[in-house]
């Protein structure tokens, strides 16, 4: 059975510091929370994404002027 999250965290890369500050407040007021750079192990990395996102209770997107760049390249819709 796979871990259950409160939240799903989804960001760009380029904003990694502001994710990480945002992360450790939702933990430290106990919130259980899915950020890649935490929780991701090697291999298998889409099935762990897609298993986490169908595991968590809510997605929190960290938006900012790169999140659209990155996830037009991402899910190629250029």
């Amino acid at each position: 059975m796979s871990k259950k999250y409160d939240l799903y965290i989804s960001y760009s890369r380029a904003d990694y510091d502001g994710a990480r500050m945002i992360v450790d407040v939702l933990q430290k007021q106990g919130y259980s929370c899915f950020v890649d750079f935490d929780e991701l192990d090697a291999g298998e990395i889409e099935k762990q994404l897609f298993d986490a996102i169908n595991n968590s209770r809510c997605l929190l997107l960290v938006y900012s002027q790169h999140v659209e760049w990155d996830y037009k390249w991402i899910y190629g819709l250029y």
